[in-house]
């Protein structure tokens, strides 16, 4: 296996944000808590991508996949089928600007699914 490391938010000490994850060799193998506070204005942009099995679309934000089944302005994790209960909303704006994402409530319960980006500039899940 390799060396286990704990990374903690950069916030941890000035705002006391206990979200943490652990990883192998680079590869995230757990995550913890959520943060409690929301990221910097330039970290609420996301990708649009085709899902997996060619059926609609996925919006992946800060490395996690959501679908929005079915809702205008609330897209929830694609591992929601699984458990997990994360979800972002959107602005009713019609801008699609995220508001809110993983409150202490709803975060995710597994580390992100790992994409990687052809030369053609398309996402495709490892």
């Amino acid at each position: 296996m390799g060396i286990k490391k704990r990374w903690r938010c950069s916030t941890h000490v000035s705002r006391g944000c206990k979200a943490l994850c652990y990883t192998v060799q680079g590869a995230v193998i757990a995550v913890n808590g959520c943060h409690n506070h929301k990221p910097k204005a330039e970290s609420l942009e996301y990708i649009v991508i085709p899902s997996g099995r060619g059926r609609g679309i996925l919006i992946l934000f800060n490395g996690y996949t959501y679908a929005s089944r079915g809702s205008l302005y609330t897209a929830y994790c694609s591992k929601r089928d699984t458990g997990c209960q994360a979800r972002i909303k959107f602005s009713r704006d019609g801008q699609k600007r995220i508001l809110l994402y993983e409150s202490r409530i709803y975060c995710h319960d597994h580390p992100p699914p790992d994409y990687i980006v052809t030369k053609n500039g398309e996402y495709v899940k490892a």
